[in-house]
């Protein structure tokens, strides 16, 4: 299924985006990190992928937009997927619940 988004972007294309084209530079703390953040490298612009479908399981199909932030103004708009981690990490153990990185390789 081809669904069509805001701007006209597949989401197939969204999620080509984010696999290859796109770096994750950080996560939305009042969304409680269902928005994020992303660049590309190519040519430093700013893309924001959000779920605007809080109706639907999941948030519903991606949204992907551009947005004119200077680096400045996403630093201190957005948390660095390091410090995103920190705070997540932290946040579970203090309710003790196992908190699994995205990096962690664990079976």
């Amino acid at each position: 299924q081809n669904l069509t988004m805001e701007f006209g972007i597949p989401v197939e294309r969204i999620d080509w985006l984010l696999n290859n084209a796109l770096d994750i530079f950080g996560y939305s703390e009042e969304s409680g990190g269902w928005d994020k953040l992303y660049r590309d490298p190519a040519d430093g612009r700013f893309w924001l992928l959000t779920y605007p479908f809080s109706e639907i399981q999941g948030g519903g199909p991606p949204t992907l937009r551009r947005l004119a932030l200077t680096e400045e103004e996403a630093r201190a708009r957005y948390l660095s997927p390091e410090e995103w981690h920190k705070r997540m990490e932290k946040f579970m153990r203090d309710r003790n619940i196992r908190y699994i990185s995205p990096d962690d390789n664990q079976p």
